[in-house]
């Protein structure tokens, strides 16, 4: 399969990726095999994702970190939800941390959700 057949049917998660892109053209130019050229185009795109010391879980799915991530969010997290992704979905954010951290919940200020 050529570079050109092998980009054309990328999965969506690499399809917008500059990273990925960059580093696959490096490693093609540079005479490596496509499915080379791929998987460090794939390590490069994640890098950039997930940040270059990126933790694993057992299943080998990257586990989030950062602000945002779960047992890092902050009052401005739950208003972003509520503000583009609407009043459901802020409220079952706020539930699960209720669920999962009631003590970080209360100290965010976050009112408890009913069921």
């Amino acid at each position: 399969m050529s570079p050109t057949e092998f980009v054309a049917n990328l999965p969506a998660e690499f399809a917008n990726s500059a990273c990925y892109m960059s580093m696959f053209n490096y490693r093609v130019m540079g005479d490596a095999t496509v499915e080379a050229a791929h998987e460090a185009a794939k390590a490069a795109h994640y890098a950039a994702v997930y940040g270059h010391d990126a933790k694993k879980d057992r299943d080998g799915n990257y586990i989030q970190q950062g602000v945002g991530s779960p047992g890092h969010e902050n009052f401005n997290h739950f208003q972003a939800i509520r503000r583009y992704q609407g009043e459901a979905a802020y409220k079952a954010a706020v539930k699960e941390i209720y669920q999962r951290d009631p003590g970080r919940a209360k100290k965010l200020g976050l009112p408890h959700v009913e069921r």
